[in-house]
């Protein structure tokens, strides 16, 4: 209404009954007889309008009775921001209406995600996805599976796609501030990347990265993913078994150890730790065969060092080659060269077989 409404009202004698509603179209009324009135609106809530013709007193003081002007904004011209569209219309011709957009980068990343899930359920493994709401530097939690049987090695994964992390020599993931849960959470953290214009995905083991970071002091801000590095259904099965190695490690709680020294424990080596009174950790770790063991060492910033049992002397300080122990380390190391000697004996070849 672009108008303007104004209501006058009389002196109080000379108002008006309300006015009778007008009967309904289905009522038939004889000659003669008195119309029934229809049923008052509210009759059951206890509400009547009064039947004796005069205003109610709660109305005679109204500001009803002074003359009231009630203005109203003009109409928007037609495709503008408050129009709507016509019933029947494409949205598409509608101006001034703007449809809500998916950012690309839903897209891309949706592409990622369902890529790794689809490669490593193709091979049987459990992937369950994490709801975006919780997710805090993990999208994936992967439970490996062999000859159908669930294992009880896991891992999580931080997937990426798209150009933003391409660099020339492969991809760098930041770390932003997940730094800490990926290098000591419970679960190994691999960052896996989606590119499909240099061949699919590309992966990298971030908690190594972070723990072999600190043990140099330096503070890792990005994932280095190599080119290298493909994950594709020719090498997944390598991908498991190498995972599930790792993974062992760290139940016997030396995996750590490995990363921070950036070296690779075989299934038959025996590996030993070590703290002394100032919770500095350092590794006996001995191969299958060699004729020495090798030494990792927090003060040498893991660097391994190759030792043998007479390098070790007591006196006049304990020492071992060129590193400077204290007692209890000196005497740990003696039980160590003791208690593998077995294992330094060399591999008996079997004899060749006749011609």
């Amino acid at each position: 209404m672009n108008g303007v409404w104004q209501s006058h009202c009389g002196a109080r004698d000379s108002l008006e009954p309300f006015p009778r509603p007008a009967l309904r179209s289905s009522h038939r009324v004889r000659h003669g007889e008195e119309p029934e009135e229809p049923e008052e609106p509210f009759a059951s809530f206890g509400v009547h309008r009064p039947r004796h013709g005069r205003v109610p007193e709660w109305f005679r003081d109204s500001p009803a009775k002074r003359g009231t002007w009630v203005r109203f904004p003009p109409r928007p011209p037609w495709g503008g921001p408050l129009s709507v569209a016509r019933p029947n219309m494409s949205p598409h011709i509608v101006r001034g209406l703007e449809m809500p957009k998916v950012p690309e980068s839903r897209r891309i990343g949706r592409m990622a995600v369902n890529e790794v899930r689809a490669l490593l359920e193709r091979h049987g493994h459990i992937v369950q996805e994490i709801d975006g709401s919780n997710d805090h530097g993990e999208d994936l939690h992967v439970t490996f599976v062999q000859d159908g049987q669930r294992t009880e090695d896991s891992v999580a994964m931080q997937v990426k796609g798209g150009v933003s992390v391409r660099t020339r020599r492969g991809h760098r993931v930041p770390v932003g501030d997940h730094g800490d849960n990926w290098r000591d959470g419970s679960l190994p953290v691999l960052v896996v990347v989606h590119d499909p214009e240099r061949g699919g995905l590309f992966w990298a083991n971030a908690t190594r990265q972070l723990r072999r970071g600190r043990a140099l002091r330096k503070t890792v801000k990005s994932i280095v993913v190599s080119r290298e590095s493909v994950l594709d259904d020719t090498n997944v099965d390598a991908f498991v078994t190498s995972m599930r190695h790792r993974l062992a490690w760290e139940r016997e709680g030396v995996g750590r150890w490995a990363d921070m020294a950036d070296v690779e424990f075989a299934a038959g080596d025996i590996v030993k730790a070590f703290e002394n009174e100032h919770f500095e950790p350092m590794v006996f770790w001995q191969r299958r065969g060699e004729p020495h063991a090798v030494l990792l060492h927090h003060d040498l910033d893991w660097e391994p060092v190759a030792i043998e049992e007479w390098m070790l002397h007591f006196k006049p300080i304990p020492f071992i080659g060129p590193i400077i122990l204290d007692e209890a380390e000196a005497h740990w190391l003696m039980g160590c060269f003791k208690s593998t000697g077995w294992w330094r004996r060399p591999i008996e070849q079997p004899d060749p077989e006749p011609a």
